[in-house]
């Protein structure tokens, strides 16, 4: 039996979409596959709590909720930076203090969809790196990892002091940071991150897939202040996310909502960007949807 340690960090407002990655994990996870889910989390109503355990009835598995020392976060509030960064975005930073008998973590944000099994990715060799993850694809002028999906390697952490180096770092530069635990993340380890595959942190925005709409996903993370949930979102792999949710305690919004949701978002999608279908990326995206449809990979290419 192999067993794998995801951890998560949510608020009160996060806590049902938190619900929804652990629905996607379980849902797809393979039968040898045990999990032990840590939620670092920050002022979690009794009912969200009772919702969170109540996804063991997907698939027995451990669930410890864990509520960190406000104090390990005080400087992580000076820091200026985008407005859909809230301060459990920083709760990964002290994953080795928090998660001590662990010697490595799975890390994955809220806002995603598991579509596979993990354990590919779960027991990579980290090749004495801090961490692993997908590049970001948001177009920075140098090589950086999205926080989003993050592999971890606890054991390294706790032997260089990792946490003393981040927490200096933020101290430090709290002024320049600008993109939050990610830059931080980024900086402090540098060339000691081992990058993976792009399945493994499929990042679309809006009409947008920012890992060249990768055929063969095994994590799909909806990046930036537009998220499925919201009314209007126009994404990709929405219905997968309302499928996910629809296996929570929470449930997902009616059909008719979902409906008048997505006619809102193409029309508001369409006045914004009256000519999308003379893109590249508008063709690479119906090229690979048709194909995922079909489940096979079109050898044709229509640009």
């Amino acid at each position: 039996m192999s067993i794998l340690n995801i951890c998560l960090a949510c608020d009160d407002n996060y806590a049902q979409y938190a619900g929804v990655v652990i629905a996607s994990v379980l849902l797809n996870s393979k039968k040898d596959e045990s999990f032990v889910f840590y939620i670092i989390a920050h002022n979690l109503s009794e009912k969200n709590i009772v919702n969170l355990f109540a996804l063991k009835n997907i698939k027995n598995c451990e669930i410890k909720i864990i509520t960190p020392p406000e104090e390990f976060f005080e400087v992580c509030k000076e820091v200026k930076t985008l407005t859909h960064i809230t301060l459990p975005s920083y709760f990964r930073l002290r994953v080795a203090s928090l998660l001590d008998a662990e010697d490595r973590v799975l890390y994955l944000d809220s806002d995603l969809i598991v579509e596979k099994s993990l354990s590919d990715l779960y027991f990579t060799d980290f090749k004495d790196n801090f961490c692993a993850g997908v590049v970001d694809y948001l177009g920075q002028e140098q090589v950086m990892v999205n926080s989003g999906v993050l592999l971890i390697n606890l054991q390294k952490w706790r032997e260089e002091n990792a946490e003393k180096l981040i927490f200096n770092y933020i101290e430090h530069n709290k002024e320049k940071i600008s993109s939050g635990d990610q830059e931080i993340i980024n900086a402090v380890f540098k060339d000691k991150i081992l990058l993976l595959p792009d399945m493994w942190n499929v990042q679309t925005l809006n009409f947008y897939s920012f890992s060249n709409y990768e055929m063969n996903y095994g994590i799909v993370h909806f990046i930036g202040g537009s998220k499925p949930w919201l009314f209007g979102s126009f994404m990709p792999f929405k219905k997968k996310f309302f499928y996910y949710m629809s296996k929570t305690e929470w449930g997902c919004p009616s059909l008719f909502w979902q409906f008048v949701s997505n006619v809102y978002s193409y029309l508001r999608y369409l006045k914004r960007v009256p000519f999308f279908w003379l893109r590249p990326r508008f063709f690479k995206a119906l090229k690979n949807g048709i194909a995922r449809g079909l489940g096979f990979k079109l050898k044709t290419n229509l640009i």
